[in-house]
């Protein structure tokens, strides 16, 4: 199967809270006891090196799409007008189908 995981909680300010631990906690725990399973890690929020949060083998990928400084483009406020709220909603929701599509993603985990 393949596993898509949105590392948001391990890229952001939620790193340094209850999320971020918990998350890492999990994470490295499933990935010590899967090696079957594929996991495609998909960040959108900042390019850093994750291998010192988390600890992974050569089933897990990372994939880092680069939205602007400090992820910018997703900040729909600062970026989009009202009238076009909808029109940026559906190009952020195609980003993650096409990426679901790419790597023929089963589950995705946000």
């Amino acid at each position: 199967m393949k596993i898509a995981v949105d590392i948001q909680a391990l890229i952001s300010e939620s790193k340094y809270r209850g999320i971020g631990s918990y998350v890492t906690g999990i994470l490295n725990e499933l990935f010590a006891q899967d090696h079957q399973n594929q996991y495609e890690l998909f960040n959108m929020y900042a390019d850093e090196d994750i291998t010192q949060t988390l600890q992974f083998g050569d089933n897990v990928h990372v994939h880092y799409f680069y939205m602007g400084k400090d992820a910018f483009l997703l900040e729909q406020n600062h970026v989009v007008a009202q009238d076009y709220r909808e029109e940026y909603e559906e190009v952020v929701r195609g980003l993650y189908q096409r990426f679901i599509q790419e790597y023929d993603i089963d589950l995705f985990l946000l």
